[in-house]
């Protein structure tokens, strides 16, 4: 995430994309995510709608995520409150409903995570209308 983010400010990303709501381990996650970025920031959480393919296909997300953000209002995802591991929950994360939420225009990131570690960070410029 460091490498990734080093040409932004926090301030900068306004969506961010991980795993965050089944396993411990996803605890850790967004930890060093709210260490990074900026405490307003949206989480979207869409291994339940994806499934764990996003570590090899996390482009998945990715274009869900920036699609999105190109209409001003992030898509609903199929995590409920309940589903949020406990030690998730702990921590002060906004995350998108099944609603969705409206966005302003800021960058979005993706944390791709696998066996064994991170297998890419990637952030999306805004999308630029012509």
């Amino acid at each position: 995430m460091g490498k990734a983010m080093e040409d932004l400010h926090a301030t900068d990303v306004t969506t961010w994309d991980m795993h965050a709501t089944a396993t411990p381990g996803d605890a850790t996650e967004i930890e060093h995510s709210l260490e990074m970025l900026h405490p307003d920031v949206v989480f979207t959480a869409r291994k339940g709608t994806f499934g764990h393919g996003m570590s090899v296909g996390g482009g998945w997300e990715l274009t869900a995520q920036h699609l999105g953000m190109a209409k001003g209002h992030l898509y609903g995802i199929a995590l409920t409150e309940g589903e949020l591991h406990a030690d998730v929950k702990v921590h002060d994360a906004k995350f998108v409903d099944a609603d969705g939420t409206h966005i302003t225009r800021g960058y979005g990131g993706k944390l791709s995570m696998g066996i064994g570690g991170i297998n890419s960070c990637v952030i999306s410029r805004p999308w630029n209308s012509a």
